[in-house]
């Protein structure tokens, strides 16, 4: 995931507290991952989101249930 504030191409990292809310919701549905180190997270697109991003989809998919 990178932000847009930067053209898209910086990583969203633990750096960008701001955008923490965001890229939760957007792990919530599958959209990215985040992954921590050293007490940082930084966020990873995945398949799923890359389809969304290709398809604009109008409504994001929602998590299955666990």
């Amino acid at each position: 995931m990178t932000s847009a504030e930067s053209g898209g191409s910086d990583p969203v990292t633990s750096d960008s507290p701001e955008l923490a809310f965001t890229a939760r919701a957007l792990k919530d549905r599958g959209l990215i991952t985040m992954s921590r180190k050293n007490g940082r997270w930084q966020a990873e697109i995945t398949d799923v989101g890359r389809f969304y991003l290709e398809h604009e989809s109008s409504r994001p998919p929602r998590a299955s249930p666990s």
